[in-house]
């Protein structure tokens, strides 16, 4: 797999349409202790790319992490993935914003490339309850997608951090 990260998602479209992509996410804890900021991609065989940065240390080296990762995605991410990208007019299935939303907040962005179309959409930390109770089946899947990835990239985080 050949590195495409970092990347500016949002002014490099035409490039992504162009790779195997089927979903980019962009998280971001907000304006906090340890700034942690990751891009993912991941392609139509189901393996990502991530780039993973924080302002906390690594404790062997000291320095701030900053990590290249590449590997399969776990099934728990595979399959609602999968789903979301079957469903037909998935654009019109999936609210992209509730409103609530200030700057320095965590947020997380997802866009889904699927037969050339880009679906973005954001949950923000301010609109989990909110988004969480008025789902409907397809914004359930992305709420499961969304928690699937926070406890993986936490997973990771913790122990890229601990190496």
């Amino acid at each position: 797999m050949n590195y495409k990260l970092p990347i500016n998602i949002y002014s490099n479209k035409k490039s992504i349409l162009q790779e195997d992509y089927i979903f980019i996410c962009r998280r971001s804890d907000g304006f906090n202790r340890r700034l942690l900021k990751i891009d993912l991609l991941i392609n139509k065989e189901f393996e990502y790319e991530m780039k993973m940065e924080s302002l906390e240390y690594q404790n062997s080296t000291g320095k701030k992490l900053c990590f290249f990762l590449s590997g399969n995605i776990p099934i728990n991410i595979q399959e609602p993935l999968e789903y979301l990208l079957s469903l037909k007019k998935l654009d019109t299935l999936i609210s992209h914003s509730y409103g609530k939303y200030m700057t320095d907040i965590g947020d997380n962005d997802y866009i889904f490339i699927n037969k050339k179309n880009v679906i973005n959409t954001s949950i923000h930390i301010l609109d989990y309850e909110t988004f969480s109770k008025k789902a409907n089946s397809a914004e359930s899947e992305l709420i499961n997608l969304h928690d699937s990835l926070r406890v993986w990239v936490e997973n990771i985080y913790e122990k890229m951090k601990s190496v």
